[in-house]
């Protein structure tokens, strides 16, 4: 009774604890293999192709039981030379004969002759391989090597199944296929093999202590027994990751089958056409280059014949007509080549698609509304709380039927238009009088509305003559299917979703060929054999040559074809942009071309964005935040917002809270009219007592900005000056529909103390600009606690900011700097960080590049990811690379590791004789198959691109700003050889997502706009209080 109910607290155990331990052969168990090899007398009395189990083998009666013995593995030994007497040739030197040279099993811990792991329905099993030798060669060849295994004769069944990394029984494989085939997912796989093996464990356990008791109750010595040890880590099964790997590879071996099975199906009456969408928008794949995740389809398009069988699919990027016309035209030729001409075509978007449905199957063919479609028209507009709403939809579907035909399925065709529109007004009448129990009448303004537009569908015949059964309700049935089948990931590559639904479109037009019965269990890889001896009798090729399924209909050349079809229609605009007038081109637009004037704003952009990232965080703002505050200057600091010159307590609080929040300190500066002006020469001096960058220290002394300076509030006003002079037309943006002379209003600022003028809205851009360094701005405002201003001209000499703090109520500015154990603020009350948190973090080190291949040369490295150092630790603490780093291809600036440079690490030797199928990443797999790529969601690369555009043609002022002009621009960029040279990944866009995108901009501007003005209205009630 106690080993029964412990046996059962074992198996319910597994039900909460789980889990799958790597496997590990011991030297126990490679010993019992070399002592199973001593029993055999020669190589030829090894049992052919038969797992020997090592449950019984060993196990004496009359000695006490150890655990060992209930333990031992099950071995298959593989052999064909030896076991099946057969000549095997080498695969390099065809002409001579391998020979036995051993076994591939050593009893040396350090020795890589071991057997390999062959996971199983229960017991894993060891595969101990057989080494062959050519004649004169040293290279060993092993007997489960593709080569060998392709020599086999067909008779000889071969029991396992090896992939890259992993191997598998062929009971485990037919085990997991037909779990997936009944819709079970991965990872319900992973489980009920964890349990299996754990159960498997556990009975052994259970069978050790019952010879235990049995032994002792026997008396025959006083020895303890040992323990089993611990059930759990006996347990070894595959992950739900090697589960898909096989998956995968059993659907690449069956695939043209399973192609071949659909080139069959033919329709002799008609086909219902009908879009699913839950599934495919769970498919796509990671885009390298910021990795997110990108959908690569919207939609699923599945057609039926008369009989409910899957003809054909594809997944799709859209609901267009001409994204599926080569899958229609490839039904129409199938029927043409059967002489089975289509009647009937039933979809429902009829309206839309008859005429192109008619120019590829004929004038003569009906395109009919689905009624199933018909009723979910209106069955949305009637929410599901209303009491009536099942009997209303019901009443609704029996109006497309005849007078006489009032059965609970329809058994004759729809009724003519006058008697289907006789019934619908019938309907109309008495329903529109019946209302909800809150006083509300069932059919409301949109349910009547969409019963007029249903009308006009009427009255064209849309819903007239429809056959008995003919209509989509087969599709939303296999909808339903998929929707509860191991498709419901929350993400899914396409190659497995192809795998999947292939998989699943098979078995149910299985079903409904009779072949799968109720209640029995699938046989679907039964007729998988079927087919294929019936395609050897025949000694044709398969069907599918012409033919596609799933994916491959639209090819990626096409786009590349499309993107130069682009490039011509842009080139004479970019021929007329390089004749534009200095006088209306920005300079950096002069003496470059077009691309790589948009390409060098588009990074310098970008780069002030990481700058922004690197030294204050997020701060809570999306990349288009930021965008928006680098691009418009003029929204940024408008002087005439607020003209409140006063004392407010409240909006010094909040400033001084949003500085202690990015580790900053306040330095008060007197309010003369130069506080701007003094803020920033605070940092400055700061920087040139410091002497940390020679370069940008260089760069101010030629300027005129050094510590024996008398006035540097007055030089920097000066220079600003002489910047508003030189390049006027980087600021026109500010005086947008102003009439003010910007000349005269320089020469007036040129006067100490003056600021209340235009040309103080843009004086920190002007500065950035003048200094080449970034500034950033703590304001006191909550809805804008940090605007970023970058130089817009030039690159930045350095990354570190100059930092101001600006009090928006009293629009005045001071100095702000970072807190140091000697801040110069009085009252500072920042904590400031200890040196032991960046040596502890220093420890740990980078493992930069570690993912990428070794065979990626450090050029190549760089040039796939531009901003390679970006999340590199070491790079971000501006340390270089230390002992503890662990970095591949390290290009940190900062230093190298010195005993890491030139220093090659051991590449691991790959045996040349690799399993037949290794699992492709998405991207690899669509590019096999030549699949465009989908955009996905616009990157930051993309972003800024595009706002470069914008910007190059707000300069050129002759030129027009509509969506087309944007975009012709914004592809020209994006196909041209520049972007290419700069490694930049640039998706070409559409005239509606430029739209979309231009749109949100006007929104996010007209946002700020009115956060702006609340800030402002609690600045004056504040004043008020």
């Amino acid at each position: 009774m106690f080993l029964t109910m412990w046996f059962i607290l074992q198996v319910v155990g597994i039900l909460v604890f789980p889990q799958v331990i790597e496997a590990v052969i011991s030297s126990d168990d490679i010993k019992y293999c070399l002592q199973l090899l001593d029993t055999f007398e020669s190589e030829a009395l090894l049992p052919p192709a038969r797992i020997i189990s090592g449950e019984n083998t060993g196990r004496n009666c009359n000695n006490l039981p150890i655990p060992a013995d209930y333990l031992r593995p099950n071995v298959l030994f593989w052999h064909p030379i030896g076991q099946w007497q057969l000549p095997l040739v080498c695969p390099q030197h065809s002409h001579s004969q391998l020979t036995f040279a051993g076994w591939r099993l050593s009893d040396n811990e350090n020795s890589s002759r071991k057997p390999r792991l062959l996971y199983n329905v229960g017991c894993p099993v060891l595969l101990v391989q057989a080494c062959y030798i050519c004649n004169g060669e040293k290279e060993e060849i092993l007997s489960a090597s593709l080569e060998i295994l392709a020599q086999l004769p067909t008779f000889i069944h071969v029991p396992f199944l090896l992939l890259h990394r992993s191997g598998f029984t062929l009971s485990l494989v037919d085990f997991v296929l037909r779990r997936i085939e009944m819709g079970d997912s991965f990872s319900s796989v992973e489980r009920a093999l964890l349990e299996i093996s754990h159960e498997e464990v556990a009975r052994k356990e259970l069978v050790y202590w019952t010879d235990v008791r049995k032994y002792i109750s026997r008396k025959i010595d006083t020895r303890q027994p040992q323990m089993f040890g611990d059930v759990k880590s006996r347990v070894i099964a595959p992950s739900s990751l090697t589960l898909k790997d096989l998956f995968l590879c059993k659907f690449s071996e069956n695939q043209p089958l399973y192609e071949e099975s659909l080139c069959r199906i033919v329709a002799h009456e008609w086909i219902s056409i009908d879009h699913t969408f839950k599934i495919p928008v769970k498919v796509g794949f990671v885009r390298p280059s910021d990795d997110t995740w990108v959908t690569q389809y919207e939609a699923l398009l599945v057609v039926l014949n008369e009989q409910g069988e899957v003809m054909n699919f594809q997944l799709t990027a859209d609901e267009s007509f001409e994204t599926v016309r080569e899958l229609l035209n490839q039904i129409y030729r199938r029927q043409q080549n059967a002489n089975i001409p289509l009647r009937q075509i039933v979809i429902d978007n009829c309206c839309k698609w008859r005429g192109k449905l008619q120019e590829i199957f004929g004038p003569n063919v009906a395109v009919y509304l689905d009624i199933f479609h018909a009723v979910q028209r209106l069955a949305k507009c009637i929410p599901k709380s209303v009491v009536y709403r099942q009997k209303c939809l019901a009443e609704y579907g029996l109006i497309f039927r005849k007078p006489d035909d009032r059965n609970e399925e329809r058994t004759k065709c729809t009724a003519t238009r006058e008697t289907i529109v006789e019934n619908l007004e019938t309907f109309v009448n008495i329903w529109s009088r019946i209302k909800t129990v809150s006083g509300q009448p069932v059919l409301s303004k949109e349910a009547l509305h969409e019963i007029s537009n249903l009308l006009i569908h009427i009255r064209k015949g849309c819903l007239s003559g429809i056959p008995r059964g003919c209509g989509t309700n087969r599709n939303e049935n296999l909808h339903k299917m998929l929707n509860t089948s191991g498709l419901n990931l929350p993400r899914l590559g396409v190659h497995l979703a192809m795998a999947l639904l292939s998989l699943y479109f098979y078995r149910w037009n299985s079903a409904k060929q009779n072949i799968l019965h109720k209640g029995a269990a699938p046989i679907c890889y039964e007729r998988i054999e079927k087919l294929k001896r019936e395609i050897f009798q025949m000694e044709q090729p398969l069907q599918t040559d012409h033919e596609h399924f799933g994916i491959g209909f639209v090819k990626g050349t096409d786009a590349q074809m499309s993107c130069n079809r682009q490039k011509d229609k842009t080139q004479n605009l970019v021929d007329s942009l390089q004749d534009i007038p200095p006088s209306t081109v920005d300079d950096l637009t002069m003496k470059v071309n077009f691309s790589s004037c948009i390409i060098k704003n588009a990074l310098l952009l970008q780069h002030a964005i990481e700058i922004l990232r690197k030294e204050v965080g997020s701060a809570g703002m999306s990349d288009d935040d930021i965008i928006f505050l680098l691009t418009f200057p003029e929204f940024v600091f408008p002087r005439t917002l607020i003209a409140c010159n006063v004392q407010n307590e409240t909006s010094d609080n909040q400033l001084d809270a949003n500085i202690k929040k990015y580790g900053l300190c306040r330095i008060t500066v007197e309010a003369d009219g130069d506080c701007v002006f003094s803020a920033v020469s605070l940092h400055l001096k700061k920087l040139l007592e410091n002497r940390s960058n020679n370069q940008v220290i260089a760069y101010l002394q030629s300027l005129g900005i050094s510590l024996d300076a008398d006035d540097l509030p007055s030089v920097l006003r000066q220079l600003f000056v002489s910047e508003i002079l030189q390049n006027p037309q980087c600021y026109e943006g500010f005086l947008a529909g102003r009439q003010e002379n910007i000349q005269a209003l320089a020469e007036l600022f040129r006067k100490p103390g003056t600021f209340a003028t235009e040309l103080g809205d843009f004086v920190l851009s002007g500065l950035s600009n003048v200094l080449r360094m970034p500034i950033m701005v703590i304001t006191s405002m909550l809805s804008w606690e940090i605007i970023p201003v970058v130089p817009s001209r030039e690159s930045p000499l350095t990354e570190s900011p100059v930092y101001v703090a600006y009090n928006q109520a009293k629009q005045h500015y001071d100095g702000a700097m970072k807190a140091t154990t000697t801040c110069p603020s009085q009252d500072c009350q920042i904590q400031h960080p200890s040196v032991s948190g960046t040596l502890s973090q220093v420890k740990n080190g980078c493992r930069c590049g570690t993912s990428q291949s070794k065979a990626v040369t450090k050029a190549a490295y760089i040039a796939k990811k531009p901003c390679v150092y970006s999340r590199c630790p070491c790079f971000r603490d501006r340390m270089a690379c230390s002992e503890y780093c662990k970095c591949q291809q390290c290009c940190n600036p900062h230093g190298v590791y010195a005993t890491r440079v030139g220093q090659n690490a051991k590449q691991k030797r790959k045996s040349k004789m690799m399993p037949k199928f290794r699992q492709q990443p998405n991207l690899d797999y669509l590019k096999s198959q030549e699949e465009p790529l989908a955009n996905g969601r616009w990157t930051l690369t993309e972003k800024v691109v595009l706002q470069a555009v914008l910007r190059y043609m707000d300069c050129t002022v002759e030129r027009s700003r509509n969506a087309e002009d944007i975009a012709k621009n914004y592809n020209y960029v994006a196909c041209s050889d520049i972007a290419k040279d700069f490694g930049l990944s640039i998706s070409q866009k559409s005239v509606k997502s430029i739209t979309r995108k231009m749109s949100a901009r006007a929104e996010r501007l007209a946002l700020c706009l009115q956060m702006s003005i609340e800030e402002i209205e609690k600045c004056i009630s504040n004043f008020k209080q």
